[in-house]
């Protein structure tokens, strides 16, 4: 827990088995208090959330939508509750509805941009913050 007054490290967990979403985090959360970990196998992630607080997940459907839509099946009502982004392709934006259904709160139909990624990973981290002071 951080001291009053300490900012958070908040942690971007990204499932990818190849390098293209990774790099373009790290270099739009330069000098922020952003740790990016990348993990190559869905067995990987959920320990990787575990021990990261204020943490969202990244998930690259191309990399095995198969076992994407199967993991995120297995995460539906975890707590907490971990923000889920998406990441698809042309091939699987027909997904979208069935993969909001999982949980996932933002859908990405294609990948365009790092800095449009780290917009969005900034949003559920205030949508998050301002949710905590609710209660």
């Amino acid at each position: 827990m951080s001291e009053p007054g300490e900012m958070a490290v908040s942690t971007v967990v990204v499932f990818e088995k190849r390098q293209r979403l990774t790099p373009e985090l790290q270099h739009q959360f330069t000098g922020e208090s952003v740790r990016i970990r990348v993990c190559r196998s869905l067995t990987d992630v959920r320990p990787t959330l575990h021990d990261a607080p204020r943490s969202i997940l990244v998930v690259d459907l191309e990399a095995a939508l198969g076992e994407c839509l199967q993991f995120l099946g297995q995460m539906v009502g975890e707590t907490p509750f971990v923000p889920i982004i998406a990441i698809g392709s042309y091939q699987t934006a027909e997904w979208e509805w069935a993969i909001r259904e999982l949980g996932v709160v933002e859908f990405v139909p294609r990948f365009e941009s790092g800095e449009d990624l780290a917009s969005l990973c900034r949003k559920q981290w205030m949508t998050s913050q301002d949710q905590n002071r609710e209660f």
